[in-house]
């Protein structure tokens, strides 16, 4: 895996990435995002509303979350 780094605003939910990396077209990446301030509230961590399975069980929950761990090894 290779790394690149660049600062970039996010408008609208979207990256801009400059122009030195277009030939990134088409390319599967692994992205982490590191902020000036916190972006969430205070509160407790739910994974279950992290991951957009608030409404799904525990079960369902850890099944996913082990999958996705699983591609990334």
């Amino acid at each position: 895996m290779y790394a690149i780094e660049f600062e970039t605003d996010i408008v609208n939910n979207l990256l801009h990435i400059p122009a030195s990396y277009r030939n990134l077209d088409k390319v599967h990446a692994r992205v982490i995002i590191l902020t000036q301030e916190p972006q969430y509230p205070s509160t407790t961590f739910n994974p279950r509303d992290f991951f957009g399975m608030g409404k799904q069980s525990k079960q369902a929950c850890d099944a996913y979350i082990a999958s996705v761990r699983e591609e990334w090894n």
